[in-house]
This record gives C-alpha cells, sequence and structure tokens, in this order.
C-alpha cells in the first residue's frame, strides 16, 4: 500500500470514527431528556423560558427554570456542534441529512421563535446561528436534492465533450 492509499484509508477511518461518535452522542440520555422536554414544552413554552430568564430586567433567575432550560438546551447545543462540523466541512451536509436531516429540520421549526427571542434579548445574533444553518442546508437537501458530488460533476462534464476530445486533465 503506498503512503496516498494509507493516508485515504486514515481519513475515512477517522471519519468513520467522528461518525459513530456522533451517533453516540445523538442517542445520548440527556439528548433523550431534551427532545421529551422540548416536545412538552413546545415552541411556545421554550419561548416563556427565553422570556423569563432573558427580558430585559430580569436579575434574579429562579435555578429551577434555568435547570429545566439547561436540560431544553441540550439538543439544540448538539444540532449546533454538527452545524459547526458542516460549516467546517468536518462532516458533509449529505452525511447529516442521511442520518438525521429530518430531526434536525423538525427542530429547527420548534426552536425557531425561542432562538429569534434570545437573540433579541441578548443582542447576540450568532445564538445557534450553525443550527439555524444546519436546518437550512437540510431543508434545501429535502427540497432540491443532494448536492452532486466532484466525481459526478466531473463525468458529467467529461460526457458532454465530443468524443475526440476527451483528455484526462491533471
Amino acid at each position: 500500500m503506498d503512503r496516498p492509499e494509507r493516508s485515504h484509508d486514515a481519513r475515512h477511518t477517522r471519519y468513520g470514527q467522528l461518525i459513530a461518535d456522533l451517533s453516540q452522542r445523538w442517542d445520548d440520555s440527556n439528548v433523550h431528556e431534551s427532545v421529551t422536554l422540548s416536545r412538552e414544552y413546545g415552541s411556545a413554552g421554550a419561548t416563556q423560558f427565553v422570556e423569563v430568564l432573558w427580558s430585559p430586567g430580569v436579575v434574579d433567575r429562579d435555578p429551577e427554570d434555568m435547570d429545566v432550560w439547561l436540560k431544553l438546551s441540550v439538543y439544540p447545543n448538539l444540532i449546533e456542534v454538527l452545524g459547526v462540523f458542516a460549516s467546517e466541512r468536518i462532516v458533509s451536509e449529505t452525511i447529516l441529512f442521511k442520518m438525521w436531516g429530518g430531526s434536525i429540520i423538525t427542530a429547527w421549526k420548534e426552536w425557531e421563535e425561542p432562538v429569534r427571542k434570545l437573540r433579541e434579548f441578548t443582542h447576540d445574533p450568532h445564538v445557534w446561528e450553525y443550527f439555524e444553518g444546519l436546518a437550512s442546508a437540510m431543508q434545501r437537501i429535502e427540497t432540491v436534492g443532494f448536492p452532486e458530488t466532484k466525481k459526478a460533476k466531473l463525468l458529467r462534464l467529461l460526457r458532454r465533450q465530443p468524443l475526440n476530445d476527451r483528455r484526462v486533465v491533471p
């Protein structure tokens, strides 16, 4: 096995391990608790927590409310991490869509209102921005389909060339 092939195999092994680790994290009991709480409270309930905890003038936050909020926010925090990984091209949007696309789309529908309110109250437009970006990417893939791979694009372009002009470009 030559060096480029070993490097390619090592990358695939690391990538596979990362996906396995993310799958484990997705199935974590804290994430399940967060999803369950999110569904119990719904978008309106999560928005109420944002208003109670971060409205202008709030000084003393009820520790029980904070505890519930911290449990609620585990799920969007996980999706935020996935969004960062996708934006940095550590994990492809295609893989994320195949594994969790529908769940991410649904999560954003449930969290969009509380996130917008949290951004407003904290004056931070970046709160869960990678969650939002990943949800948008998942919606785009659901609507338009998977992005074309480099190999597929190359094959498509080669098929358009006349037969006598098929050259391999390094």
